[in-house]
Order: structure tokens, then C-alpha cells, then sequence
């Protein structure tokens, strides 16, 4: 039986708006969420959460946010940037990525085959399929790179 990992992508509270602006909404669909993982969870696979976490000295993340009203988002140390809590398990693991991407310049490769992974399921909350394309589409890229397996699983609005 393939050994498989679920990996969220941004599930931060300062990214919600990105599934419902509207509280009741917002909790419902992150209770169903919660549900398909716990069923991840129950079937012996990792779930693991990447968390965007952006250097605020890192000339790319400077020019992409460059004219954002609210400044750089994702910033260390923010209560805002943590993983939603609702969907967070102490079984699961966390990966901190500074860019869209979940492999650059952290361990979650080694990690997966630590864990004797060979397939991953992609998912997080997106608004627009642009979205998706732009930010989960990488990461299916660069796992099937690294030799996984990839399916993709959308939180859409």
C-alpha cells in the first residue's frame, strides 16, 4: 500500500479570506476539512502543513508586496500567521516555506522520505483557480520533480 502524505498549503488564519469572509461559513467549511484530514489521519497517512513564513529583507517578497495595503503578509511572529488551529493535530507536522513553493530551502523532502512517502496529496484554500495554478500547481511540480506521486484535493470557497 503506497505510504501517502497530505500536505496544506497556507492554511494560516491571516489567509482565511481566501475560503469565506463569513465567520459561520468559514468554520463550516474548515469542519468538514478537518473531517477529510482526520480521515488522512485515520488511514496512518501524515498530514503536513506548510507555512508561509516571508522575509521581510528578501528583495522578492519586497517587490511582490510592494503595493499591498495591508504590508508584507506572513510575517515570523505574528499570532495571525499560526496554522488554523481546527484543522492542526499534535500528530501533524509543520514546514516552514518562504516562498509559494513547499520544497525550496527547507527539509520537507527529506522529511517525506524520512517518513517513507511516495505519494502526496496537494491541497489549501484558494479563491480563483489563478490562484491554484500560481501557487499549488508549483508544488504538484516540483513533487512529481522529487519523485512523488501527486493528486491535488481543492478548499474552494
Amino acid at each position: 500500500m503506497p505510504k501517502v502524505a497530505m500536505l496544506t498549503n497556507d492554511l494560516q488564519y491571516e489567509f482565511t479570506y481566501k475560503i469565506s469572509k463569513s465567520p459561520e461559513e468559514l468554520e463550516e467549511k474548515l469542519t468538514k476539512f478537518n473531517e477529510f484530514l482526520n480521515g488522512i489521519r485515520n488511514l496512518n497517512h501524515q498530514v503536513i502543513h506548510l507555512q508561509l513564513i516571508n522575509d521581510p529583507n528578501d528583495p522578492a517578497v519586497q517587490k511582490r508586496y510592494k503595493n499591498r495595503e495591508g504590508g508584507l503578509p506572513a510575517l515570523a511572529g505574528r499570532p495571525e500567521n499560526q496554522i488554523l488551529k481546527t484543522i492542526s493535530h499534535p500528530s501533524d507536522i509543520v514546514v516552514v516555506k518562504g516562498r509559494d513553493t513547499g520544497f525550496y530551502n527547507n527539509d520537507l523532502d527529506g522529511i517525506l522520505k524520512k517518513l517513507g512517502v511516495n505519494s502526496v496529496i496537494v491541497t489549501g484554500a484558494c479563491k480563483l483557480m489563478f490562484v491554484f495554478k500560481q501557487r499549488q500547481l508549483m508544488l504538484i511540480l516540483e513533487g512529481t520533480m522529487y519523485g512523488f506521486q501527486v493528486m491535488a484535493f481543492l478548499l474552494l470557497p
